[in-house]
Order: structure tokens, then C-alpha cells, then sequence
């Protein structure tokens, strides 16, 4: 019976080739694309959950930031018995020089960190024992690759490593396997805490510290926020409590940090659980479209297999044994399709890892699991896809069948309608989306950020460097491809721990109600509102052109800072005195035009430029020569600072990966898009052509009384015209209320325009039009009388 059944099915498929390979190709095109965007989606929700106690670990956080001062760790696991245990991890603010022997790099993914750092987190040491291993004073735990980078083969335990040109010696205790890259934070380095003065781990105003938390089992979370408030007031003190302001803690579960927060000072840039349940959507809304095109073609088939149904029936064979025999051929199609799914997966997989820059793929060729799931899964959408079309073919009547099923044809016709209203709602919905996330990309890079981010290097430096720097910005200054040159603590563009702002408050010295604001200061050298194109509204900036020691006691505000502060004007800020959380009292000597300090996820704030300076180096180029100009500012790093290699990126360039996740979004959401466009066309294209077929009689009969192609067009065009018009009114609103919600996450965004909704349904109506135009024109070209003769 099973022999006979896969035999009728190859006889089927032979005869019609073209229907099947429709079929065929697009539960394919379906199945991978949906593996993967599975695969993507699975690598983003597993970001932190391989370590061990994952489910107890927890950061802790103080307002909008994610950094901590550093006693609050030591201080909760004191007053709450359910906490077992914390870590502290101190972020560089700057890029290290590294050096053994001869070999020199440049590092920035490092962290100072307690012993106690791989008994809450799962990083695996290869060498060394992870009791101990941070406890001695300048320790230090380095990844495998930088373990190979720095001493090839050769054992690194017990060898050191110049830190920062002599600042540190650090011993290396242990190597740990390289954080994996579903991992919140990414490290090479981990420097034993213990090497910072302990005194400077008492302060409760410094604010750089990520804490985090395990607590014992059977615990929860509220039960601790609860009593923060009254954990903050016990420490803070009412003292610092004046002068530091608001100051709020709360813990956050270190598995949502990936996808749910976007903090202040995040390790690095963080994705949006938005984007997964977009992507969701998608991988769904691509098998619908696909096992539409599967039902559609098997239902509009079926009026050819009514006389073989009717005499089966006939001859005795019962309802049961048609559905079995038409869900087998469903099944077969889908594991044909699942094969071939398979072989593009393993073909594409190199590639999407790298499109994602994310190893997204890896686990599928290593997990057994998937060889269980894959098939489960592809049965279950071969008997979904063809349960309608077996119940409806094997429901009909014998004698339908031996007539040939022509009364039964128009039963499948409401329902095929109804299925392409689906589909082309779904391609016109994403298709919609599409356009509005690539607009936003657009906004995003295109924005004016308040300075000019052409034509900048940004060059990370050492200490030492800055001994030498005002000479050597002397000599680049000489050169006439080059403009202005400064130095600050960080710069646009720079992610996560790399370069830090500083938090505080501010208030205006003559205001009678002392009203403090929460402030973002950060330290610049003189000339950096020159070098980085601000435009400066009232007064002046920090220049080089006036003696540094005028400048000292001198800051520069913000738009922002200056409202918030009550002036009306910038001019109004000229002159006056603010006073900050320490105590310090300094005098606005300007007013510079908002900026974009952060990624535009978030607003702007409050700023205060103090004059400082620190090791991020920007150099504002002339545009033109700039390939000799680099030359010239290689030549006199290498005069002025030998021994320090140079490198420097460009801050456009640096301003541009803060989006790349929405980049990277954006892409893959337009490609899977196109998908699920091109599956709706070949379910179209082929259930147009299974439309002309069937009316090509009538077609002749037009053709022989004087009808014109045109008219043809018009008369069969009609029903697809309307199912397209219908799916846009369900599309239109859908998408709009999806991308709205998505826009929100952003502080700044683009407007929806309608351009999108209906540039996106006419091309919906273009498509359907020159489809059916091709099978019409084609069968219109056929001579009437061939056409009628064969009938």
C-alpha cells in the first residue's frame, strides 16, 4: 500500500512539474529561511545563560546608569544574609599598552575585577586556579587568545606583562578560555582588584563600578528592592546625599541585560528584545506564506485528481485511506523540501555568521537535538499544510469525481482567496516595515548631531604620551593639512567602558531654593569644541590661544544644561557661577549648541565641559591630502613618542558601529522581507497560471467573438486587483501600529510618512499585474481555434 501510494505521488509530480517544484522550492526557501532566523533569535536569548548560576546572578544599578560606587557590593552582602556573593569589575577609561619582550598591542577590553569573579561567573580557566588566581596584587587572568598573542606556544603562568610603559607589572595567574560571544561584557584581561588602593574603595561618590550579585536559592529579587531605600539611607549618609543628589538602586537580572536594558555606560552596545520579536514574526509569517503557496496549489490542483478520487471511491476505497494517502504526499514534499533546506543551510551558514557577526550557526552542526526537531518539525508542517486540501479532495462525492469535480472546484475558491488576501498582507506589511526601519537607518546616520563628525581621527593614547603632547600638537599644527587638535577623557562614538562621563549634580550659585540637577561632566583638553565642530552660541570655549591657567575654574554648558538651569538665554549663562556635587564652584564662560554625545537611543542631557583633558586624542583634518596628512601624523608620533605604536580610527566611522546592530537588523529584516515577497509571487504566478489554464477555453471563445488582449487583461485581473487592494487595508494599519511601537525605543526618530504605505501597494499591484499579464498575454497569443478544437 505504501509502495503503491509513493508511486501515485512520483506519477503526480512527474506529470506536473512545474506546480511541484513551485512547491517544492518554496517550503524550502520557507524552512531555511526560518532556520535561520530561529537560529539567530536562539543565540540572542542565550546571552549570559551558560553560567551556572546565571538564574541567581544580578547587576546592580544606581538611577539611569549602570555602574555602582564600589562599596555597594561589600555593603549588601553584609545587610542581606540572601546575598551569597558579589563582584566588582572596574572598567578601563582608556586603551592599555601591553608589553612583554618585544611584542606591544594596544588593549582596551580589560577589567579590573574581585577574587571572587569566577565563583559567580562561568569563565573556565584552562590554567590557574580560579580560587586564587585574582587574590595577589597585580594578577592578572588573560584570555587564551591574548595568552597566544603575547607568548605563542610558550607557558604564560608566572610571566609578566608591562602594563601602560612601567605604570604596572602584572603576573600572569591564570588563562581562562575566551569569554564567549554571547556574553554581556567581553574581556582579555582581568587585573586583580586588590591592586587599586583600598582607600579608594570606600568612596561612595565614585561611580565606575559594575556590581554584581548572587543570591542563595529560593530568593527573589522584590523581596531585596524592597529594602533598598532604607539600605541607601543607611549608608549614603545625609551629607553625601546632598551633595550627590538622587541616588536609586535596583538589580537587574544579568540575563536581560542583553536584550531589556540600555543603561547609561553600558559595557557595550546592547540589541532589543524588540528586534526578536520582530524577527519572530518574520520566520512565522514566512512558513505562512510558504504552506499558503503549499494549500493554495494543492486545493486549486485538485479538480485534476477528481476523476481518480471518484473512481477509488467507486471501486471502494474508503475517505481515511484518500487523507492518508494525500497527507503522505504532503509529507513527502515537506521532507523533500526540509532536504534541500538542509543542504542551503549548511551551504549559507559561513556566510550568515559573518552578515551577523555572530557565530549564530554554530551550534546547529554540533547538536544532536536539531536532527530530532527538524524532522518532528517537518512532519508536523507537511500534515498542517495538506489537512485542507486532503479533507476538502477526499470529501467529495463519486460521482463529482467521475464528472470531473466541477462543482466542487469553486468550494476550494472563497478559501485560495481568502489564503493570497493572507499572504500579499504579510509581503505588503513587511515590505512597509521595511522601508520605515531603513528610513530610521537613514535618520540615524544622516542626523545632524551637533558637531561635525568628517574629517576627525581619534587616536587612544598612554600617560606617558601626553607628557610630550602639547609639542607634538605644536608640530602637527605646522602642517597644513591639519586644523585643530585636543585631547579629552572620551569622545562620540566610543562604546561601552571605553572613555568615561562622568555623573553628578549642578546647581546655579544665586539661586535662592539651592535646586540640584543631574549633570554629565566630562574632561576636556583645550581646543575640543574647535577640533569637533561645535558651534559655540554664546560666549567662548576652552582655547589654546589664551594661557591654560586662565582657562582653570572656566566650564562650557549645553543647550540643555542652560535651560535646565533657568537661563533664558545662552547669553544670559555668560559670567555666572554653578556649583557642583563636590563642593567646587566653577564660572560658564559658554554655551555650545546641543550635541550627540551617546547613541540617539537616548535624549541629551545636561553637559558640562571641564577643562581636563585625557587619553583620547582627536585631530581635525582638511579634506583635502588627507592620505599625506596621515603620513605627516604617523611621522611625528614616531619622532615624538617612539616606542608607542600609533593607531587611530576615524570618528565617523566609530559614530556609525553604535548603530550596527540596527544595521545588521535592518538587513536581515529586509532580505527575509524580499523572501517573503518572492513567496507570495511564485504562489501568485502559479495560481494565476493554474487560473488562466482553467479559463482557457473561454479565453478562446473571447478571442474567436473579437475580443482584445486588453479586455482579456481586464477580465481577469479583476479578483487579484481586489484581493491586493483588500490586503492593503489589512497591511497599512498593522505595519503602521508594529513600526510605530518599534520607532518609540528611539529618543529621536523619523516621521511615517505615506510615501512608504503607498509606493508599497502599488508595487504590490505592479507585480500582480505584470504576473497575470504574462500568463494572459501568453495564452491570448494562442490561436482560438487550436484552443477550441482541443476541447
Amino acid at each position: 500500500m505504501l509502495k503503491s501510494y509513493i508511486t501515485i505521488a512520483i506519477r503526480h509530480w512527474t506529470r506536473q512539474k512545474g506546480y511541484t517544484a513551485i512547491n517544492v522550492l518554496g517550503l524550502a526557501v520557507g524552512m531555511v529561511c526560518a532556520m535561520l532566523i530561529f537560529l539567530y533569535v536562539r543565540f540572542e536569548l542565550s546571552y549570559d545563560r551558560y553560567h551556572e548560576k546565571a538564574d541567581r546572578i544580578y547587576r546592580v544599578a544606581v538611577n539611569n546608569d549602570a555602574r555602582t560606587p564600589p562599596p555597594v557590593g561589600p555593603a549588601l552582602q553584609d545587610d542581606f544574609p540572601e546575598i551569597l556573593g558579589y563582584v566588582r569589575l572596574l572598567p578601563t577609561t582608556g586603551t592599555w599598552l601591553m608589553k612583554h619582550e618585544e611584542k606591544i598591542y594596544y588593549e582596551n577590553r580589560v577589567y579590573w575585577a574581585d577574587n571572587a569573579l569566577f565563583d559567580i561567573f562561568t569563565f573556565p580557566l584552562i590554567r590557574g586556579d580560579s580560587r586564587t588566581a585574582l587574590e595577589a596584587p597585580y594578577s592578572v587572568v588573560i584570555s587564551e587568545d591574548t595568552a597566544r598573542k603575547y607568548f605563542g606556544e610558550v607557558d604564560p603562568m608566572g610571566k609578566t606583562i608591562n602594563a601602560d610603559n612601567g605604570f604596572m607589572m602584572l603576573t600572569v595567574t591564570g588563562v581562562m578560555e575566551n569569554t564567549p560571544e554571547n556574553t554581556h561584557f567581553q574581556a582579555d584581561f582581568f587585573i586583580s582588584l586588590s591592586s587599586s588602593s583600598a582607600s579608594d574603595l570606600r568612596y561612595w561618590s565614585w561611580i565606575n563600578f559594575y556590581t554584581y550579585i548572587v543570591m542563595t536559592e529560593g530568593h527573589s529579587r522584590a523581596a531585596i528592592e524592597e529594602q533598598l531605600p532604607d539600605f541607601v539611607n543607611r549608608h549614603i549618609g545625609e551629607g553625601l546625599r546632598e551633595r550627590g543628589g538622587r541616588f536609586e538602586l535596583f538589580l537587574q537580572p544579568v540575563t536581560d541585560i542583553h536584550l531589556h536594558s540600555n543603561l547609561e555606560h553600558e559595557t557595550g552596545a546592547n540589541s532589543d528584545i524588540a528586534y526578536i520579536y520582530i524577527l519572530s514574526a518574520i520566520a512565522l509569517f514566512i512558513l505562512v506564506v510558504a504552506c499558503i503557496n503549499f494549500i493554495n496549489l494543492s486545493t486549486a490542483r485538485f479538480a485534476g485528481r477528481a476523476r481518480e478520487v471518484g473512481l477509488r471511491k467507486v471501486f471502494g476505497a474508503h475517505r481515511s485511506q484518500l487523507i492518508r494517502q494525500f497527507l503522505g504526499e504532503s509529507v513527502l514534499v515537506t521532507a523533500l523540501a526540509l532536504m534541500i533546506a538542509l543542504a542551503a543551510l549548511f551551504l549559507i551558514s559561513p556566510y550568515f555568521d559573518s552578515f551577523a557577526g555572530k557565530p549564530v550557526t554554530t551550534e546547529f552542526t554540533s547538536a544532536g537535538i536539531w536532527w530530532l526537531v527538524l524532522p518532528a518539525g517537518a512532519l508536523l508542517l507537511g500534515l498542517l499544510s495538506g489537512s485542507y486540501p486532503s479533507l476538502l479532495l477526499s470529501a467529495m462525492q463519486p460521482v463529482q469525481g467521475v464528472l470531473g469535480g466541477r462543482q466542487l472546484e469553486a468550494a476550494g475558491g472563497l478559501s485560495r482567496k481568502i489564503l493570497v488576501v493572507i499572504q500579499f498582507t504579510i509581503s505588503i506589511a513587511m515590505i512597509i516595515s521595511t522601508g520605515i526601519l531603513f528610513d530610521q537607518m537613514e535618520y540615524l546616520q544622516s542626523k545632524q548631531l551637533g558637531f561635525d563628525k568628517d574629517q576627525v581621527i581619534v587616536i587612544p593614547t598612554v600617560g606617558d604620551v601626553l607628557e610630550d603632547f602639547l609639542p607634538w600638537k605644536e608640530a602637527l599644527l605646522q602642517h597644513s593639512g591639519v586644523a585643530a587638535v585636543t585631547h579629552s577623557r572620551s569622545l562620540p562614538g566610543l562604546e561601552g567602558n571605553i572613555g568615561q562621563v562622568s555623573t553628578g549634580t549642578i546647581q546655579r550659585v544665586d539661586d535662592p531654593d539651592n535646586a540640584r540637577h543631574d549633570v554629565q561632566g566630562l574632561n576636556v583638553g583645550l581646543d575640543f569644541v574647535e577640533t569637533l565642530g561645535m558651534v559655540v552660541l554664546a560666549g567662548r570655549a576652552h582655547s589654546s590661544v589664551l594661557v591654560r591657567k586662565s582657562e582653570e575654574g572656566n566650564v562650557v554648558i549645553n543647550e540643555t544644561a542652560q535651560r535646565v538651569l533657568g537661563w533664558t538665554t545662552p547669553e544670559a549663562a555668560i559670567g555666572q557661577e554653578v556649583r557642583f556635587g563636590n563642593g567646587s564652584t566653577q564660572t560658564v564662560i559658554g554655551v555650545v549648541r546641543d550635541f550627540h554625545f551617546r547613541s540617539l537611543h537616548l535624549k541629551i542631557e545636561p553637559i558640562v565641559l571641564f577643562l581636563g583633558g585625557g587619553l583620547h586624542l582627536a585631530v581635525r583634518l582638511h579634506p583635502d591630502d588627507t592620505e599625506h596628512t596621515l603620513d605627516y601624523i604617523e611621522s611625528q608620533w614616531s619622532k615624538f613618542f617612539p616606542g608607542f605604536p600609533i593607531a587611530y580610527t576615524f570618528l565617523d566611522k566609530n559614530i556609525e558601529r553604535l548603530y550596527r546592530s540596527e544595521v545588521r537588523i535592518g538587513y536581515v529584516f529586509g532580505i527575509f522581507a524580499l523572501v517573503a515577497v518572492f513567496l507570495a509571487c511564485l504562489g501568485l504566478f502559479a495560481l494565476v497560471s493554474f487560473t488562466v489554464e482553467r479559463r482557457t477555453r473561454e479565453i478562446g471563445v473571447r478571442k474567436a467573438v473579437g475580443a482584445s488582449i486588453r479586455q482579456v487583461l481586464v477580465l481577469l485581473s479583476g479578483e487579484f486587483v481586489v484581493i491586493v487592494l483588500i490586503a492593503n487595508v489589512f497591511a497599512w494599519p498593522a505595519a503602521w501600529l508594529i513600526m510605530q511601537r518599534w520607532l518609540e525605543s528611539f529618543a529621536y526618530r523619523t516621521e511615517i510618512g505615506w510615501e512608504i504605505f503607498l509606493l508599497s501597494g502599488v508595487t504590490a499591484l505592479m507585480i500582480t499585474l505584470i504576473t497575470i499579464s504574462y500568463h494572459v498575454v501568453r495564452t491570448a497569443l494562442t490561436n482560438p481555434a487550436d484552443v477550441l478544437r482541443s476541447e
